[in-house]
């Protein structure tokens, strides 16, 4: 065998690739020659030959090749990572709803309450307090309509006694009825005088001042 083998040559020329050196026989062991397995040969056979036997998941195919099965993973995670990223983005424009640019995020929902933790409690008594003096108003409301519906109770009653045009004993004028057209002379009229031992107005009739 060592006469045989030495029978391998030196190989020359830039041999950074190469892995190992064998004897290669075409002849049954007559005559050798001189061959070379390169690293790069070594690795792409390994790679797309070796049978790595069956998985029990479902992204790696059983009795798959190194590369296979190398493929299979990288797909497999792009398509996950695509997944992921459709399914992050569903879930938060599911959280913010077509809620507006200034509150689309926590930190903007919390600065719009002033970053009160109780919330809840501040606007429930806001809300209380808001309800208290929308009672106040009503009340304050229906106690006013109530007194003018009093004051126009009084002015009607008011307005009809003007309306019946009487006068109290002929010492005090409670209407005063004259004629409206101008220029013209009414056949008997009246004047009115203050009497100054009473201070009562009276009606004197203008024959009375003519007599005088």
């Amino acid at each position: 065998m060592s006469t045989k083998l030495s029978a391998v040559t030196q190989k020359t020329g830039t041999n950074a690739d190469d892995l190992i050196y064998l004897a290669s026989t075409e002849d049954s062991g007559s005559t050798y020659a001189s061959k070379a397995i390169k690293i790069a040969n070594l690795f792409s056979s390994v790679a797309s030959g070796t049978d790595l036997g069956t998985f029990n998941g479902s992204i790696l195919s059983d009795n798959a090749s190194v590369k296979t099965a190398l493929q299979e993973l990288e797909t497999a995670h792009e398509a996950e990572v695509t997944n992921r990223g459709t399914a992050i983005s569903a879930a938060v424009s599911a959280i913010v709803d077509a809620a507006p640019g200034t509150l689309d995020t926590l930190n903007e929902i919390a600065a719009a309450i002033n970053d009160d933790a109780d919330v809840f409690t501040t606007l429930t008594a806001a809300i209380a307090a808001v309800q208290t003096d929308v009672d106040q108003n009503e009340a304050d409301g229906d106690a006013g309509r109530a007194t003018l519906a009093g004051l126009i109770t009084s002015l009607t009653s008011t307005v009809a006694a003007l309306d019946t045009k009487t006068v109290d004993g002929g010492d005090n004028v409670n209407n005063l009825v004259a004629s409206t057209t101008p220029d013209t002379t009414p056949a008997t009229f009246y004047f009115l005088a203050v009497d100054a031992s009473t201070g009562a107005i009276k009606v004197v009739n203008k024959n009375f001042v003519e007599v005088e």
